[in-house]
């Protein structure tokens, strides 16, 4: 019985001490303003680009024909360059700000912020017009 105790406690310490916990970067945990990092997040291409990815990829919708005006997100763009977060902050209605978001979370993969040698999480803010 001994023999039993003595193995199970030494697999369990071997267990504890190979368990790796990893540290989180308080730099990479905070999300940052656009205007106040070092190097901004980047759309491939651009925020040109951007701008002609959501026109290409937002769909008007049946119930806002004849509707036009600003719809406005704000969105992080996290550590590895993915969407995580969208908040619609101005929509027309008719279902406009449902498709922009819709449209956002299309988006390819972006380059993210950096600040002090870190990549960080970002709030970006952007407006499409619908027309």
């Amino acid at each position: 019985m001994k023999k039993y105790l003595l193995f199970f406690t030494f697999l369990f310490i071997q267990n504890v001490k190979s368990q790796n916990v990893e540290q989180s970067n308080p730099i990479q945990q905070k999300v940052y303003e656009y205007e106040k990092i070092q190097v901004k997040p980047e759309f491939p291409g651009g925020m040109e680009n951007f701008y002609k990815f959501i026109e290409a990829n937002y769909k008007k919708p049946d119930e806002a024909k004849g509707v036009s005006g600003p719809v406005s997100v704000n969105f992080i763009v996290d550590i590895n360059g993915y969407i995580t977060y969208i908040d619609l902050r101005k929509d027309i209605g008719y279902k406009t700000g449902k498709e922009l978001i819709r449209a956002v979370m299309k988006s390819p993969k972006w380059l993210p912020g950096e600040q002090d040698g870190y990549h960080v999480k970002t709030e970006m803010k952007f407006t499409f017009n619908v027309k």
